[in-house]
């Protein structure tokens, strides 16, 4: 929190800079919160985010952790 401050805390919602999926954090995290969630989830375009997060990600000569640390950064 002291180096870094950001809007999301999931990794796609980060890359995505959207709210792909919900964020439940502590007392919000529950089942039907949970299940409201998943609800609203569009699986098609959900799996299409997805996949473009993994391309965004992937990269010759550079592995996806390091290219994470970098986009932090």
């Amino acid at each position: 929190r002291m180096l870094v401050t950001l809007n999301y805390i999931g990794l796609a919602n980060i890359v995505l800079g959207k709210q792909l999926y919900p964020e439940l954090l502590q007392s919000a995290m529950t089942p039907s919160a949970i299940a409201d969630g998943l609800m609203k989830i569009d699986q098609h375009s959900f799996k299409a985010e997805l996949a473009s997060v993994r391309s965004m990600l992937e990269s010759e000569g550079s592995s996806p952790s390091k290219k994470v640390a970098q986009y932090l950064l």
